[in-house]
This record gives C-alpha cells, structure tokens and sequence, in this order.
C-alpha cells in the first residue's frame, strides 16, 4: 500500500471531514500556484521536500541530516506554560510539526495552517503522515480544503489561561514562498487574540450579573426542558431559527 492510500485512511478514521473535502477536490484548482514539487534525499537518507517558485528552487529540509536541523530548530521555543497554544505556519513534509509534537505537554495543541493544497498532496503520496493524522491534539487545516478550521480552532482554544502564551512559528522558508498566505496567518492569529480581549473584558463588566442571573433562575432549572430533550421532540425535516440574546 502506497503512502497516499494509507495517509487517506488514517484521515478517513480521524478526520472524516477532511476526507471528505480531498474526495470531493477540485484539482484544477490547487495545481497552478508552484511550478515544481519534487522530494530528493539528504545525505543521511532522509527524505527532502524541493519545489521551484518563480524561477528559484527552495529546499524545505536541510541536504544533510533534517531531523537534526528539525531539532535545532525547535529548541527556540519553550512550553512551560499550562495549555499552550502552539500556532504553525506550513506543514510541509511533517518533520518540523512532529519536533513540537514530541516537546508538547498533555494539554498543548498545535494548529498547523498549511498554504498550499498542491504541496500537501505531494506530501500525502511521498511522506508517512499517520502520527500526526492521528493526533487529536493536532489541528491541520489547508488552504481550499479545510483552511476555516485555523480560523474556528484557534479562536476557540485560545482561552484567558494562555492568550499570553500562543507559540508562534513558520516552517523555514515559507514565509518567503507564501507571504500573502503569511500575512493572513498572523492576521487570524491577532483576530483571535483580540477575541479573547472582548470576551474577558465582558466577563469582568457583566461578571455580576451572569452570577446574580444564574442564582435567581436556578428554581426555574427543574421544570426547565435542556436543549438534548429538546432534540429527540423536534421534528427533524424542519428549519428552526433561534433567538437569544447576546
């Protein structure tokens, strides 16, 4: 079984919806944006993502020994902090994603934003991605696939616990091949920040009476339908619309 077959399993299993969206893709629209992707050996064996862009070649990994340059590389970062956020701009070939996966704490999550769906899967062909595929505490999201769930992930676990503390990082190079793609990266990355500014700026102003509120409807809860009973009686062939404040 080839390394497209097996990386297109694992997906299946863990990321359904992802799957789906490689399925369905339209591939005349990914395959335009590099002229030339090719994966070379190192020195050492390993394998080396290469591609040209704009008449000059960029080498994704070192010629020598990657895994090592990988490692060097990660040592940049810390993650000493409790549920660290750790935003990544580019998968490319994994080797660097699975550097900070092996230093991630229990808690950690790593967003990855890969720009390039033409380069992805290049990569699902040439490279064993399981380890990362499988990871529930790795998000992927690629451009023209599944590229809202950088947005959607990382909104939602950026929290007042760590909003101080995100991790963030591009793969080498990257940002020199994809850089409007780069720039979007750290717009999200400030949208999300920004977020969580106005939610806890909301928490400390209406603090009070979300506790007064809560205590005061506490006797309503017992004769109170919750919405999972609410999903067994409503009719399923029917659109609703919900109107709630804030």
């Amino acid at each position: 079984m080839e390394y497209y077959d097996i990386n297109l399993n694992c997906i299946k299993s863990f990321r359904y919806s992802m799957y789906k969206s490689i399925i369905n893709l339209d591939n005349t629209s990914i395959y335009n944006s590099l002229e030339g992707i090719e994966t070379i050996k190192a020195r050492n064996g390993e394998l080396v993502l290469k591609i040209r862009y704009q008449l000059k070649d960029y080498r994704l990994n070192s010629l020598y020994n990657p895994t090592e340059e990988a490692n060097r590389w990660v040592e940049q970062y810390s993650f000493n902090s409790i549920n660290n956020v750790i935003a990544m701009f580019g998968l490319g070939n994994g080797i660097f994603a699975r550097t900070i996966v092996n230093k991630m704490n229990k808690g950690d999550t790593l967003i990855i934003y890969e720009p390039c769906a033409e380069l992805f899967m290049h990569v699902l062909h040439k490279y064993n991605l399981t380890d990362l595929l499988e990871n529930p505490n790795v998000i992927i999201a690629i451009k023209d696939i599944n590229e809202f769930d950088f947005h959607n992930m990382l909104q939602s676990k950026t929290n007042v616990t760590n909003i101080k503390n995100v991790i963030k990082c591009i793969y080498p190079n990257y940002d020199n091949i994809f850089t409007e793609s780069c720039i979007q990266f750290w717009q999200e990355i400030k949208d999300a920040y920004n977020h969580q500014i106005i939610q806890i700026n909301t928490m400390i102003a209406f603090g009070r009476v979300y506790i007064e509120n809560t205590i005061k409807n506490l006797k309503y809860l017992p004769k109170t339908l919750s919405i999972f009973e609410l999903r067994e009686i409503l009719p399923k062939d029917i659109p609703a619309i919900v109107v709630a404040a804030g």
